[in-house]
This record gives C-alpha cells, structure tokens and sequence, in this order.
C-alpha cells in the first residue's frame, strides 16, 4: 500500500481577549492510496487467483471546536467532525506506460460502478469528542471523555448489489475472496485516565470501552432468474452482532 498524506488546515480564534474560550476551525484534504489486492481461492482441487490494482480517495474532512479553561483547575474541550464518505473516490490504474527518456507514468481511470454502488452504500458520518480534564494538584490531571460516530453504511446497503438488485459490475467486487459483509451502526467511545508528573517523568494510563452494533450476512440476499426463466433464490437473514473492546494504555515519559 502506499499512502500519500492528507494536508490539515486549521485557525483559532479568540473572541473575548481576556477569556482562555477558543474557537477552532479545520479541512482536511482526502489521503491518496495506491492499492493492491492479491488473493487465493479454493473450490475444491481447483484455485481462482485474482489481483486488483486500484486507487482508493478519502473525502475532505471538516471540523469545529470549542475549548475553554477554569482557572488553572479545569480545562474542557468539543469538537465535532463531518465527512461524506459517499463521495469516497476509486479508481483502477489501467498501466504504467514508459517515455522515450527513461521514465514513464501511471494512468487510472474512476469505476464509474464501484463509486456508484458507493453513494449507495455509504453516507456523512459526524463524529462528537467531548473531553475534560481536571488538576486536583498542579502534578496530577484526571481526564473524562467521550466519543461518538454516527454510522457510516446505509440500512439497506449491500455488499455487491445495488438497491435495485442489479449486479454492481466492478472488477473490485469480482476480485473480492469474501462474500461475508457487516453494516456496522453508530460507535460509542468512553474514556477515563490520569496523568501524574514527577520532575523530568510524566506517567500517563487511561482505559477506554468502545461499543458498536451491526448487521452481519455471510453473503448477500438475492433472487436470480436465468435465461430460460429458472428462478434460483439465494437468502440468508441478518445476524445481530456486537463489538465490544476494552483498552487499557500506559506511558511513561522523560523530558531532556
């Protein structure tokens, strides 16, 4: 995989010239990634091999904050977050055509299917960060925060199909090895931590649970009708599943 950087672009502003209350603003551009699939499958004594080379396009990133501080005790921040990832970009790299100095280039043209099937699929999803932090003491900090974002896939997307059952034709699903897929829902984050500072050493843990629900199908649901009007029904209902993770982090730190 290679990946080229996104470029951030932020300002802060302070409205009141007295008062520590900021207010921030912030774009992100889309990250590039130059993709390659390679995969192996075996039906029986017989392997299906198949290689997708294509590029892959975020979607711009906006963002909002608010922080304000209490003295020197208190300090809480928000920020919130929007991107459409409907209008994520792919796009297959069709060669890479040498010139007559010793060079060459690499040409992509989009999947006009893939990023249809796209739109269809996937939505904007708004991320909530609520954080606050507290010094009972100048050397020690206790931090509470809060994460939440909204789903990114569409109720009736489907891996594959469009929601008019047509077959999505992208050479990106034909290279696919999997037929499972996953509609996760919202994610909810909660995090707790402390932070300690003694001399020259910094001492940090949190702990953080992370909860997500989503709609699991190890293939997808369709009716098929042949040539000759055979109608063959290939469905399978939805599995609820949950992903719930707990983390615990540490670190210690020493400044020269």
């Amino acid at each position: 995989m290679d990946k080229k950087n996104d470029i951030k672009f932020g300002v802060i502003y302070r409205p009141v010239v007295d008062s520590p209350f900021r207010i921030g603003l912030s774009v992100s551009t889309p990250t590039f990634y130059d993709l390659k699939s390679e995969s192996v499958t075996s039906i029986g004594t017989n392997k299906i091999y198949s290689y997708y080379d294509f590029k892959l396009n975020t979607p711009w990133k906006f963002a909002l904050s608010l922080g304000h501080t209490v003295g020197k005790n208190l300090a809480f921040g928000v920020v919130y977050e929007y991107a459409d990832f409907a209008h994520i970009s792919n796009r297959v790299n069709d060669g890479y055509y040498y010139d007559w100095y010793g060079g060459g280039y690499e040409t992509s043209s989009a999947d006009r299917e893939m990023n249809r099937h796209t739109k269809e699929s996937l939505k904007g999803v708004s991320t909530l960060k609520l954080g606050l932090e507290y010094r009972p003491i100048p050397a020690l900090a206790l931090r509470a925060g809060y994460n939440y974002q909204s789903a990114l896939y569409d109720k009736q997307a489907a891996k594959g199909i469009y929601k008019n059952y047509n077959l999505v034709e992208s050479y990106g699903i034909y290279a696919s090895s999997t037929a499972d897929y996953t509609n996760w829902d919202s994610t909810n984050r909660f995090t707790l931590g402390a932070g300690y500072t003694s001399g020259r050493f910094t001492f940090d843990v949190a702990y953080q649970y992370q909860q997500t629900s989503g709609k699991f199908r190890p293939f997808l649901s369709l009716d098929y009708t042949d040539e000759n009007n055979n109608v063959y029904t290939n469905y399978v209902d939805a599995t609820d599943v949950d992903f719930k993770r707990h983390q615990v982090l540490g670190t210690i730190t020493y400044k020269f």
